[in-house]
């Protein structure tokens, strides 16, 4: 488990042969290649699957503002952990909801359309402390980071052919891992068989 996102950064410049960094903005291109992809990176590799230690509950604040057309309510979408994807909402499976984007002349908001008078929602958060992160995530975002930076830093089509094949393994031990964490009960519907004793 890494303790900084210099620590992350530092073991998959290791794996490319390349030297550790003091930090993102050091003034060298590991850092500026580890910089441009680390956050970006860390986004979609946690959209890639609903981890557990991303997953937050959050009641949304509603917004003065409404649509303008379609719903009768707006909610504002977390920023803090970012809210990239919701997966779930405590709404009736009859109310509809849609993710939007709301603008106004000072800032842009990511929000939630639907005609309820409140809502709640369990989402994927973009967790930026790496103590966080399980040990098998840490690992396999290390793998990736190392083959993204791979060629622009080595131009060894070879070591990035090799550390594909290394991340794909590292991702789906840790997804494996992940699922183990949670436990979801499923309703059993009677019909013939299940009603015969």
């Amino acid at each position: 488990m890494a303790d900084s996102t210099v620590q992350l950064a530092s073991n998959a410049l290791r794996m490319i042969g390349a030297d550790p960094i003091t930090a993102l903005t050091d003034d060298n291109d590991r850092a500026r290649v580890m910089d441009a992809l680390y956050t970006p990176t860390l986004d979609a590799m946690i959209q890639m699957h609903n981890w557990n230690f991303a997953q937050r509950r959050v009641a949304l604040a509603a917004l003065t503002a409404v649509p303008v057309w379609g719903y009768g309510q707006m909610f504002q979408l977390p920023q803090e952990p970012f809210c990239l994807q919701v997966l779930e909402t405590n709404l009736e499976t009859d109310q509809a909801w849609r993710i939007e984007t709301y603008a106004t002349a000072t800032a842009s908001y990511r929000v939630l359309l639907t005609d309820a008078s409140a809502v709640s929602i369990l989402y994927l958060a973009r967790i930026t402390d790496p103590s966080l992160y399980p040990g098998l995530f840490s690992r396999a975002f290390e793998y990736e980071l190392a083959y993204l930076a791979s060629y622009p830093l080595t131009r060894n089509a070879q070591l990035r052919e090799a550390l594909r094949a290394d991340k794909e393994l590292a991702w789906q031990k840790a997804k494996s891992r992940d699922a183990q964490e949670s436990r979801t009960l499923k309703t059993i519907t009677s019909t013939a068989f299940t009603g015969v004793r």
